[in-house]
């Protein structure tokens, strides 16, 4: 904030003095820079210095970082520091005495400042009443609840009724589809539930719909009428009469059409297709070449009609009208959706209450319940009213409706004559953030009607104490033309309220417009660069509409090592080292996932050519890419290095999918990452930084190994980003214009001029209400249609309230400004017709075209002509890989022909077929071991097939194999629940631990082993035994059981050095082998240095 010379006069002191009325509520209206949080924070003081109890008075804003920097201010005021403004000075030193004579010790606890965000508001009210919220106090708000609205739309559709069965088959039956837009619907089911219940409550529901489509199209036709220009009344009729008569194209409706008919004739008559009025007049119009007095005449009244937008905008909406009834499908699937969408709360609900968690949209509905209603008002409700004296809202242009309704709910008691007051402060220019469901509409009605039954007298503030006299003249004159020429509540349109400059400085050009031409070698990034170094002094940021439109500058930034801080910004999806270990997880977790093992093997680590890729992934191409690595045609005709590679990359692999599941996921990957010399491959400190990032991911989404579904791992990969460089300062600052909000910089940079966002979404249903009584529902268009015209124009509503927020936000981008203002947009120069192509339609640039576009022919008048041009030389994209050295030392291994089934287990070289039978028999008998034999034994296995099949396809059994390995895995179990001593290794005993993980330190590398099963017997023997799936077929059984025991024996007795240093029990080893059965055991000797020998007790089988 700029210090306030108290010289200078400041034109709406008056109203900012009238704010600090106590008597009075007040909604007050505070464009950028105008001082809007110093205001409340002088309230908030006053209001200290007149209460019995600070907790009387309550602030709510709507981020931490607002709500913590009020309370800092107010705390900073109160012990005079920070504070240059005379008249806070006062009102803080009247608190501070106020606090010390009612021994509040406010400096002590600040906490008995309650300032809130709405959320956590909310939250304080559903802990204090629990029951009536609906939600339990163990209850945990979170901001990931899409695995929940997946889980409770998959939920619903699945449940067999008429109204899922219409919905699925208007859908085509794409389940994944429904699902998706059911988990878009219930995360807004704030907005659309309400007019749900109102709707399901209405006896005529049909009628009353129907009803609102008409008054949409009266609504439309007196929109006309108003805007018609009735001094070019008889020009009109009397052109459009003979062009009618000289065009069947453009024939006027006979006498006895419609209006609507009548408007639509005059809206085709004036306007082209593309809602422009016209200015090609001829024949095809109905004006020969031989009339041209009448062509005359028709170009001057198109010339005059140029200056009347809002007749141009009526006659626009004419042609987007709804029609004014239902059509039999459309109200099918309405009247489906209105008792699905229902439904698809109620099972949220329940797995809300399952898994402990609920989302802030259910912890303000379940607020709105804990306070009841207006003839039913709840204890919660009459304790609030008369604990809360004073009401305070910052930023109420981004209120949603559930949170006005709070505010409604909280304040209905509340009249001008009981000393309570509410008061508002924000900026509807400002309001930018209708993806969070904002209605700036709120605030005009807050304006004219107030808050429930309490009038709100409405303040205007003018004075900009942030910018320069240049940027605000500038700002004022600029969006002036941007913005609306009216208001209207509907829409959402906002007009422009100019600002005043505090600086009187002389005006000097501080805003610069670069511009940049399709092709030109100068890129954006070099000149933001350049920027920078020419304001060495100033706070600089970039700011951007989307994290997309930065990939070149941050890259840039580093490049020019300009150091800087981006929250929430540089995306780790965008990053290779996040990429490659996500084509990692869903290779090892999928085998049959030919892209990701592609994409792996293509990574630094492994490095194969793409011929090399080629000879893998078409020599088979039904074959997965991992029995691909086994097949020796293949390994043939790799080139030497790719041998030499694939080698190397199999043998680590063959390693680590045969600890699946003995691991958790994460320090699975990790592993594996390690051992393919991921972390050597490394380039630069801060991909560690994000690696370490990814793995943390995995360690919180899965449960122990679990299988984890691969797209939700994604969406949680793309809300991640990148952590903020900690040697950069504030110096230079990268982020979204959405998070800029509330902040001020010497210099702001707006680079991409010519983006623009993404249309809305489709939804499966869109509602509007103009009026209480006047609702209206448009159902998703079925897959077979072309269009559904009353969907399209409630999405034409959305597209024209977005269009209308992109102003918004373009003035919240120039507003952050205090010194400097660079625009730097590029534009597409038509070569054939010589001129600039417009500007995309909604882009900033479009928005400053007709003081933009003489900069750019500036730009090209100045360029050299094609022949001078340097041609613009394309960056050759360069593979990063590790270097051939880095796989020497494998040895070479040859790729197996007629494996023999002989010696085969999970821990020496196994076949691709063999290892996820053996990975799935493990999870099996650890399920055992924790459920109990007696529950298995009444199991019919035969049911569990379709949970085994899906398991195993995922870790890439073909079809073809598939009967073949269920049957293998079926005998092991039936094997292991009638052998006596399957029963005896899986049932209770002391001390009893199955899939038990343990790490022990050798050599200052950290070593993870996972033990089978281990227990103490009768006798306090501990034993650890290990499963094993290999099978005799050639060989003495005795005499393969010895083979098997000394080719395990070191591993177990590993496994109990590391055991017998949390236990100092005797230790006994045994192999178990379900697919015969068959066991062999055997005891160690205990010595000091360590269990280095045995003897055996006996080999049993």
């Amino acid at each position: 904030m700029t210090q306030i010379n108290n010289h200078i006069i400041i034109p709406d002191q008056p109203q900012r003095d009238r704010a600090l009325c106590l008597e009075q509520s007040f909604i007050v209206q505070a464009p950028a820079g105008s001082g809007k949080t110093e205001l409340l924070t002088q309230r908030f003081l006053h209001l200290l210095n007149h209460v019995q109890k600070p907790e009387t008075i309550v602030a709510i804003t709507f981020t931490n970082k607002a709500a913590a920097e009020m309370r800092v201010r107010i705390l900073n005021a109160l012990v005079q520091h920070n504070t240059t403004n005379k008249k806070t000075q006062q009102l803080a030193k009247l608190a501070y005495d106020h606090n010390v004579k009612m021994n509040w010790q406010l400096l002590k606890n600040p906490n008995r400042l309650n300032i809130y965000t709405f959320d956590a508001f909310c939250a304080k009210l559903v802990r204090h009443m629990p029951l009536l919220s609906q939600i339990g106090l163990s209850t945990k708000i979170s901001d990931d609840t899409n695995t929940l609205y997946q889980q409770a739309a998959e939920n619903t559709l699945k449940k067999q009724s008429d109204d899922t069965q219409h919905l699925l088959s208007h859908l085509d039956n794409r389940f994944s589809q429904a699902v998706q837009l059911l988990m878009q619907m219930l995360a807004k089911r704030d907005q659309w539930l309400p007019h749900i219940i109102q709707a399901r409550n209405q006896t005529s529901l049909k009628k009353i719909l129907e009803a609102g489509l008409i008054a949409i199209n009266q609504e439309a036709l007196e929109k006309c009428y108003q805007t018609f220009p009735q001094h070019l009344c008889n020009d009109i009729k009397t052109l459009s009469t003979f062009a009618s008569t000289h065009s069947e194209l453009l024939a006027l409706e006979d006498e006895n059409s419609s209006e609507l008919s009548h408007w639509l004739s005059l809206s085709n008559f004036l306007l082209t297709n593309n809602s422009e009025w016209r200015k090609k007049i001829d024949k095809s119009i109905g004006f020969p070449a031989e009339h041209k007095d009448m062509k005359a005449a028709m170009k001057t009244l198109l010339q005059t009609l140029s200056n009347h937008e809002s007749f141009k905008a009526a006659l626009i909406d004419i042609r987007h009208l709804p029609p004014t009834h239902y059509t039999p499908l459309q109200w099918q699937t309405l009247t489906a959706l209105l008792n699905l969408l229902p439904v698809a709360v109620a099972e949220l609900k329940l797995i809300f209450h399952e898994t402990g968690q609920t989302d802030y949209a259910e912890a303000a509905l379940a607020a709105l319940t804990a306070l009841g209603d207006a003839e039913h008002p709840t204890d919660l409700a009459l304790i609030l009213d008369y604990e809360i004296q004073h009401l305070l809202v910052d930023e109420f242009q981004d209120t949603s409706i559930t949170q006005f309704q709070l505010l409604e709910k909280l304040t209905r008691e509340w009249d001008p004559n009981n000393n309570k007051t509410l008061f508002i402060v924000g900026d509807p220019m400002q309001s930018i953030y209708r993806f969070r469901e904002a209605k700036v509409d709120l605030f005009l009605q807050a304006q004219q009607e107030g808050i429930g039954n309490l009038p709100l007298e409405s303040l205007q503030l003018s004075m900009n104490f942030r910018s320069t006299r240049a940027l605000v003249n500038w700002i004022n004159q600029t969006f002036t033309n941007i913005f609306p020429t009216t208001e209207d509540m509907r829409l959402g349109a906002i007009t422009f309220s100019p600002s005043t400059a505090m600086d009187a400085e002389p005006i000097t050009s501080q805003i610069h417009i670069h511009p940049f031409i399709d092709g030109m070698k100068t890129s954006e990034a070099d000149s933001i660069v350049k920027i920078i170094q020419q304001n060495p002094d100033h706070t600089i940021a970039i700011l951007v509409r989307a994290r997309t439109h930065l990939t070149k500058i941050i890259c840039a930034l580093k490049n020019n090592n300009l150091k800087y801080q981006a929250i929430e910004i540089d995306a780790l999806s965008t990053k290779p080292i996040i990429q490659d270990l996500f084509s990692l997880t869903c290779a090892l977790l999928y085998l049959s996932d030919r892209i990701a093992w592609l994409s792996l093997l293509r990574s630094p680590w492994c490095g194969l050519t793409l011929p090399d890729l080629h000879v893998i992934a078409n020599t088979h191409a039904k074959s997965t890419i991992w029995q691909c690595m086994h097949d020796a045609e293949v390994i043939k005709n790799l080139s030497p290095d790719g041998h030499k590679r694939i080698l190397f990359i199999r043998e680590k692999l063959e390693k680590q999918l045969a600890e699946r599941f003995r691991y958790t996921l994460r320090d699975w990957i990790h592993q594996t990452w390690i051992d393919l010399n991921g972390a050597i491959a490394i380039e630069h400190a801060s991909d560690l930084t994000d690696a370490n990032t990814y793995f943390e991911l995995l360690e919180r989404l899965s449960n122990g190994g679990d299988i984890l579904k691969t797209s939700q791992l994604k969406e949680h990969i793309d809300r991640l980003f990148s952590a903020p460089d900690s040697e950069a300062t504030a110096k230079i600052q990268v982020m979204t214009i959405h998070k800029a909000k509330g902040l001020e910089f010497d210099t702001v940079i707006i680079p991409g001029l010519e983006h623009t966002k993404p249309a809305p979404e489709t939804q499966l249903l869109r509602w509007s209400q103009r009026t209480k009584n006047n609702l209206v529902f448009a159902p998703i268009k079925s897959s077979d249609s072309q269009t559904d015209n009353i969907y399209q124009y409630l999405h034409r509503e959305e597209l024209l309230k977005n269009n209308l927020e992109d102003a918004r936000l373009f003035y919240v981008a120039a507003t952050r400004a205090k010194k400097e203002l660079h625009l730097l947009g590029t534009a597409q120069y038509d070569g054939e017709k010589q001129q600039f192509q417009k500007p995309t339609q909604n882009s900033f640039l479009n928005m400053i075209w007709s003081i933009a576009k003489p900069e750019f022919q500036k730009a090209l008048d100045a360029q050299p002509t094609a022949q001078q041009c340097e041609p613009l030389v394309k960056t050759k994209t360069v593979i990063k890989r590790l270097e051939s050295k880095h796989f020497d030392d494998t040895f070479e291994l040859t790729a197996p022909q007629n494996i023999p089934q002989t010696n085969i287990s999970l821990d020496a070289w196994q076949s691709p077929h063999e290892a996820p039978i053996g990975t799935v028999i493990h999870q099996i008998l650890h399920q055992i071991s924790l459920d109990g034999l007696e529950q298995w034994q009444q199991k019919t296995l035969t049911a569990l097939h379709p949970a085994w099949k899906n398991l195993l396809l995922r870790l890439g059994i073909s079809a073809a194999r598939m009967d073949d390995a269920l049957s293998q895995i079926q005998t092991a179990i039936q094997n292991t629940l009638a052998d006596k001593r399957g029963r005896w290794i899986l049932k209770p005993h002391k001390a009893a631990q199955s899939e038990f993980a343990l790490s022990s330190s050798h050599q200052q590398k950290l070593k993870r082993i996972i033990i089978d099963r281990t227990f103490l017997d009768e006798n306090n023997h501990r034993w650890i035994i290990d499963y094993k799936t290999a099978q005799c077929i050639t060989k003495n059984l005795d005499d393969w059981l010895a083979e098997e025991k000394q080719k395990y024996k070191s591993q177990l007795i590993h496994y109990a050095n590391i055991l017998n240093k949390l236990h100092a029990e005797p230790i006994c080893f045994g192999l178990y082998f379900p697919l015969i059965p068959a066991w062999v055991e055997w005891a160690s000797t205990n010595n000091t240095q360590g269990i280095t020998d045995e003897h055996t007790i006996n080999e049993t089988h």
